[in-house]
């Protein structure tokens, strides 16, 4: 499974090593370019799993399985508004981690 996952604080990286540990494909999209998210990321990357920072490719993300979305990002955010009018659903972070209980 292809999943993209919306945000890279800790739910969103925690969700990106469990689409991982389960077989996924985890592809993480964040807006934020600091040092401390840099790290994370680099972290992540170095475990296979992919990451995009500065911005949201709204294409790549479009064409995951599965759209996951950190519960920091409100659901009026231009990214969740922009996969909406493309007809996207996605679900929430804990939605998803529930699914492997």
């Amino acid at each position: 499974m292809n999943v993209a996952i919306l945000g890279l604080g800790a739910s969103g990286e925690s969700a990106a090593r469990l689409a991982r540990h389960h077989g996924g494909e985890a592809y993480v999209s964040e807006a934020r370019t600091d040092a401390a998210t840099a790290t994370r990321a680099d972290e992540l990357r170095h475990t296979g799993i992919d990451v995009e920072l500065g911005g949201h490719d709204l294409e790549r993300i479009a064409a995951a399985d599965l759209v996951v979305a950190s519960p920091g990002i409100p659901p009026s955010a231009p990214v969740l508004a922009a996969l909406r009018d493309r007809g996207v659903r996605w679900i929430s972070e804990p939605e998803f981690a529930v699914r492997f209980l």
